[in-house]
């Protein structure tokens, strides 16, 4: 029995010791296990001073692993700090993920995402630096918010084990930091084939000196030791490359911020080039294809321009150009490559363009004269393509030719010799010679109606016609000039015996009613007053007759006989008696009756059956 448990005992000791052997024997793989590649910033702290820029290098240690793959999100207090730029100039990687990198400071991050195309193993391995601007005093942490580091292993495996920010305390400055200028190199971001630099810088107030250095890192602060208080320097016959001139100020509380002035020199033209053509140069039968590529340093190239024969260099977007027609023969087409400092170097291609069938203009003929005002009729005989027609070098039509063209211009034609030119464009882009004429527009001879007449009887009739208008314009005006100064006398006359007649009307009327008024029999005062409405009325007509008349006799006198009156109805205002209750019998003096305006209407007639009225004049 004891016998069978110890042996149940062994069986299950067995095993665990075992495990436990394993576990102990693996022990130091552990970490290499587990993953302990590390992201952090360097440097992790300093003091920084507000206003200033710093850099800030995003690494790896990669531990005991093998890495090809990175990815770093770094987070900053934007109060604080604002990027300007990111860089991977100095990066383990070779590879950089689309949108890396990036960076925003409205969300405070900075993200790196990038990989290598074999793989890195070490301590210090810099994926990529950012420059930050302090804005405000305060401390400024700098966390990653998230990272990875991926093994070289061929699966991926996540190595990743911490991550360490930086702390950055950001202190006013003691003293502002020199704004700097120059007169050689204004644009920190131009190049410029200029060897010699000429800078220039203010003065901070409260500053009694200053320290500067000029080298080709952007970051460097200048010494602790004072140049003096000069404000200007030059720098003569420098390299070709980047440099950066820093400077700071020395005031009473100690150094202040370094300002860094960047400028750009590049005084070498790209390097030689080759250029070619499709189809090749020796037969080119459409259109061809310039291919040109060019290399600089160090500012690069910025542009590429291209001439044909000696015709001016014109700017294209880039290379390969392509030529959208050329005329056929030999050209030389020469590309020029400028570099973003403008340094250029040109190189050369002979070309030799296919021959096509020249147009011809047959009508009109060379040498020939053309009445005025005449159609330009342009005939002639092309291969198929497009026909182009200039007259005095300016384009007028772009007509398809099947072996024939035609083109009627129908603009004015001043007197004067014309210069016609036909070119025919292939479909393949080939231009032909042109083709030209001269003809002359005469002014001797003049078309009409298909017509062609001297031009002397042509305008010796014109002149006649306009004389004869400005006759015939000027006696016109002389009758409706007599006639409105007859109108007017004849209608004065017609207002004085009117206002005559209407005054002796209204005496009549007085007189009888103040023979009844005295007499006192109010019968009679009924019985007169239906008599005055009726002498009123008498009176009313009378008066119109008599002015109908007069009017009458004034359109039958007058010359403009077309011309008629028409009178509006004249009112006689009537008398307003008043009650015979309350007449008392003291005689009652009557007022006196208003003198009447008259107004005349005078009408044209038209030629037509139906008269409407075209002008008023009033008259009193």
């Amino acid at each position: 029995m004891r016998i069978e448990a110890f042996r149940k005992i062994k069986r299950a000791i067995l095993p665990l010791a075992l495990f436990v052997a394993l576990i102990l024997s693996l022990a130091p793989l552990l970490p290499v296990l587990a993953g302990n590649a590390r992201l952090y910033l360097s440097p992790s702290s300093g003091t920084k001073y507000v206003g200033s820029a710093f850099s800030v290098f995003v690494k790896v240690n990669s531990g005991s692993h093998a890495t090809n793959a990175y990815k770093a999100v770094v987070r900053f207090p934007t109060a604080l700090l604002s990027v300007t730029s990111v860089s991977v100039g100095s990066s383990i990687c070779t590879l950089q993920i689309t949108g890396s990198p990036s960076y925003s400071n409205s969300a405070g991050t900075v993200n790196f995402e990038c990989g290598h195309t074999g793989s890195f193993s070490g301590s210090s391995g810099t994926i990529g630096n950012v420059t930050f601007l302090a804005k405000a005093a305060g401390t400024a942490n700098l966390t990653f918010s998230s990272g990875q580091v991926k093994a070289a292993d061929g699966s991926g495996t996540e190595v990743l084990g911490s991550t360490s920010g930086a702390t950055f305390d950001l202190q006013p400055a003691p003293v502002g930091g020199p704004v700097v200028s120059s007169s050689t190199h204004s644009d920190q971001s131009s190049w410029y084939a200029l060897k010699d630099v000429s800078l220039a810088w203010s003065r901070p107030t409260g500053s009694d000196g200053f320290s500067y250095t000029m080298d080709q890192r952007s970051n460097t602060i200048p010494d602790g030791v004072s140049e003096g208080i000069g404000r200007e320097i030059n720098y003569k016959d420098l390299s070709d490359g980047i440099r950066y001139f820093h400077i700071r100020a020395h005031g009473e509380g100690g150094w202040g911020n370094t300002t860094h002035f960047r400028f750009q020199i590049d005084t070498t033209p790209p390097d030689p080039f080759e250029v070619t053509s499709d189809p090749p140069a020796e037969n080119v039968t459409a259109a061809p294809l310039i291919i040109a590529t060019a290399t600089d340093r160090p500012s690069g190239i910025d542009h590429y321009e291209i001439a044909l024969d000696a015709e001016n260099f014109t700017p294209v977007s880039g290379m390969p150009y392509q030529y959208e027609r050329i005329t056929e023969g030999t050209h030389t087409v020469t590309v020029r490559a400028v570099d973003k400092a403008g340094n250029y170097r040109d190189s050369s291609l002979l070309i030799k363009v296919v021959d096509i069938e020249d147009p011809q203009i047959t009508r009109p003929t060379d040498g020939s004269y053309l009445p005025i005002l005449e159609q330009l009729v342009i005939e002639g005989t092309a291969p198929e393509g497009l026909v182009e027609l200039y007259l005095n070098g300016e384009l007028i039509a772009q007509v398809e030719s099947d072996g024939s063209f035609e083109y009627i211009h129908t603009g004015f034609l001043r007197p004067g010799p014309y210069k016609l030119k036909a070119l025919i464009i292939t479909e393949r882009g080939i231009a032909s010679s042109p083709a030209e004429i001269t003809f002359t527009v005469d002014p001797r001879a003049v078309s009409l109606f298909g017509i062609t007449l001297p031009g002397w009887l042509v305008y010796s009739t014109l002149l006649g016609i306009i004389i004869m208008l400005l006759i015939l314009l000027f006696r016109y005006l002389r009758k409706v000039s007599g006639f409105d100064e007859h109108v007017r006398e004849d209608v004065d006359q017609i207002e004085k015996e009117t206002d005559k007649d209407l005054t002796e009307a209204g005496q009549e009327l007085k007189q009888a009613v103040d023979e009844v008024l005295e007499k006192g029999d109010l019968r009679k005062l009924h019985q007169l007053e239906h008599e005055l409405e009726s002498r009123i009325e008498e009176t009313e007509g009378r008066t119109r007759e008599r002015i109908e008349r007069e009017l009458d006799r004034i359109r039958d006198h007058h010359p403009l006989a077309p011309k008629k009156f028409r009178l509006p109805g004249v009112k006689i205002p009537k008398i307003k008696f008043p009650n015979i209750r309350e007449i008392k019998l003291p005689k009652i003096k009557l007022p006196k009756l208003p003198k009447i305006k008259i107004k005349f209407i005078i009408i044209e007639k038209k030629k037509e059956k139906k008269e409407e009225p075209e002008k008023e004049k009033p008259v009193e």
